[in-house]
């Protein structure tokens, strides 16, 4: 492989690195309301509105739901959003 070759595959490899670890930084925080006759919320991190609904709803018990530690039948919404 040529010199030339090897310097062109190393800058494709750093631009798809760099676009990678971009994507994982623009995290941001979710508040989840959690609705059970009363509202309790939890701020879950994630990188879309969808994705932070689907862990609330998957991984309810990892998420420290304020006044609150009866866990069944729950419905879920979006409170606030807020960058890193």
């Amino acid at each position: 492989m040529r010199y030339e070759q090897k310097a062109e595959l190393q800058d494709s490899n750093k631009a798809r690195m760099y676009e990678e670890k971009k994507k994982q930084d623009k995290l941001k925080t979710y508040t989840i309301y959690g609705i059970q006759g009363h509202n309790y919320k939890a701020e879950v991190k994630a990188s879309s509105e969808e994705q932070a609904m689907q862990l609330a709803k998957d991984k309810h018990e990892d998420y420290d739901w304020k006044n609150t530690d009866y866990i069944d039948d729950w419905n879920y919404e979006i409170g606030e959003v807020s960058d890193e």
